[in-house]
């Protein structure tokens, strides 16, 4: 039985989710909808309700001849969790790679790496 283009997903979001000890983790469409998630944290809604708010603010940014070429956003709470939205392209639609973590996790190489593994999946 082959796995589903939505499994394949699935399981990079759970293997960047488990590796990297984040609470949750989301690819969300350029609709701004969550596609698929992985999480423990509850915070699935948050991510989805953030990037849906972002999405046309990112696209006003790509369009703008100013050569503005935004690679992510990282926001912290009060209470020491920080929401990190990472934004990448495939074939002419924009994605975003939604994460929360606690403060002083890092991030970055294990976002850039589920990234590179979700272009090939989703091209």
């Amino acid at each position: 039985m082959t796995e589903s283009l939505y499994d394949r997903i699935a399981a990079v979001l759970t293997r960047i989710g488990e590796k990297s000890a984040f609470e949750e983790v989301a690819l969300v469409g350029e609709d701004g909808l969550v596609i698929c998630s992985w999480g423990r944290g509850g915070h699935v809604d948050l991510l989805n309700l953030i990037s849906l708010q972002l999405q046309t603010p990112i696209a006003e940014l790509r369009r703008d001849s100013s050569g503005v070429e935004l690679d992510e956003i990282l926001a912290t709470s009060v209470g020491g969790k920080k929401y990190c939205f990472r934004f990448f392209l495939v074939d002419g639609v924009d994605y975003v790679l939604a994460a929360v973590f606690p403060r002083r996790r890092p991030y970055r190489r294990a976002t850039k790496l589920a990234i590179g593994e979700l272009k090939v999946l989703l091209s």
